[in-house]
């Protein structure tokens, strides 16, 4: 006769991810894909991604570099020739030299981002980020022991940073400082004088790194590319990592490969990591890259060009409505959008609490999927992703004047 087993265990996640939430974006779309499944019909303006397929000569470079079989390992930095693209880029972009030396190439901007903090950051080191912000770097940083140090930004900066709230937020416990131009998700873009004056503030600060996620800095509406902090200030070279990556500038988000550029001693340390946790990059995607980089520039003008028609007409459009105020989008592929005067307010009888409340009601009464400001660490806002076809954005311009029409 067996005993019966009065003692039971449950198995518990460690201390470090029991508080970690969900990826908000990941968790809307989850929703509105129970909404499809249900017959509805979803606008979705949310994922920051764009709604065409990667770039053709990207694809036949994958093809073929299936086909040719560089399906293997390559070292954990990456293949040496992408590597050495990439750090000719990064010249041109940011007017210092660098080499293959000093590139990692990484599994995604959102990996690059997470070695980082790993690699450079003990429980306790405060990390300044400025708000809004990309809704994973508080996580990221949560995952490594760091505080956050938000600093909130508004409308009268244009969402960005100044030298004076940089200066009162430095201690001698901050490691890092976190700037993203153009912006996640305001779309904002830092100005040379910007730039500037920020670098100003941290050359008295030496013991601060200095992380630009500049995944977007090749989708700007003037010139080829943003204005980047090493542009103005050479001085920060040696403590400043560029990260970037073929997401949104060549539409391979889901090929997972970005990279990071910075200090060689301090790139082989990453490259080190990653040996260690992913192996390398995908090998496949790195060889579609590398034979691709350079054809691809055509392509990435007109898909900036086809952007600046889509931004140009939806912004036009959705100042029309009432109550709602967009701001200019500089780079990027966001409309950031500020919806406090419909805070309070009643749609078929019941109040909109909130810009997340306003989301929700959004998808469930409108048929329109787009994020809240409180997942980007600004309520007040939301954020619509125009990357989209045309009819898209005329569905959605239609269901959200149709709604804020029927608010009391």
């Amino acid at each position: 006769m067996q005993t019966e087993n009065k003692t039971s265990y449950t198995p518990q996640p460690t201390l470090r991810v029991q508080g970690l939430k969900p990826s908000a974006v990941f968790q809307v779309l989850q929703k509105a894909e129970i909404l499809k499944k249900q017959g509805k019909d979803i606008v979705s303006l949310s994922i920051g991604e764009p709604e065409w397929g990667t770039f053709d000569i990207i694809k036949s470079a994958g093809i073929k570099a299936i086909q040719e079989d560089y399906t293997k390992y390559t070292s954990a930095a990456g293949r040496e020739k992408l590597r050495s693209q990439l750090s000719l880029q990064a010249e041109k972009d940011l007017g210092i030299p660098f080499g293959p030396e000093n590139v990692t190439i990484t599994a995604g901007c959102k990996y690059a981002l997470f070695t980082l903090f790993q690699c450079f950051c003990n429980p306790g080191d405060e990390v300044i980020l400025p708000a809004p912000y990309w809704v994973s770097y508080p996580n990221i940083m949560e995952l490594c022991g760091a505080k956050c140090i938000t600093v909130p930004t508004d409308e009268s900066s244009g969402f960005k940073i100044t030298a004076s709230q940089l200066k009162k937020s430095l201690t001698n416990k901050t490691k890092i400082f976190l700037l993203n131009s153009p912006n996640n998700p305001t779309s904002a873009v830092y100005s040379s004088e910007e730039l500037k004056a920020l670098g100003d503030v941290l050359k008295d600060h030496p013991q601060v790194l200095v992380i630009t996620d500049d995944i977007y800095n090749r989708i700007v509406f003037e010139g080829d590319s943003a204005p980047h902090i090493l542009n103005f200030c050479s001085f920060l070279k040696n403590r400043t990592f560029a990260v970037n990556g073929g997401s949104k500038s060549y539409l391979m988000t889901g090929w997972r490969i970005a990279w990071i550029i910075g200090p060689k001693n301090l790139i082989k340390t990453l490259s080190s990591f990653q040996s260690q946790t992913i192996s390398c990059a995908n090998s496949i995607s790195q060889k579609a890259l590398e034979d691709s980089l350079l054809a691809s520039e055509e392509s990435i003008i007109q898909f900036r060009e086809k952007l600046r028609e889509l931004r140009d007409s939806f912004f036009n459009q959705m100042s029309q409505i009432p109550g709602l105020k967009p701001h200019p989008s500089e780079g990027g592929f966001y409309l950031w959008v500020g919806v406090k005067d419909l805070i309070g307010r009643k749609y078929q009888g019941e109040p909109i609490t909130s810009s997340l409340d306003l989301m929700e009601k959004l998808l469930e009464k409108a048929n329109l999927l787009c994020l809240s400001g409180e997942s980007f660490g600004a309520p007040g806002y939301l954020r619509f992703n125009y990357a989209v076809k045309p009819d898209s954005l005329n569905k959605a311009i239609q269901r959200l004047s149709q709604f804020v029409s029927e608010l009391t």
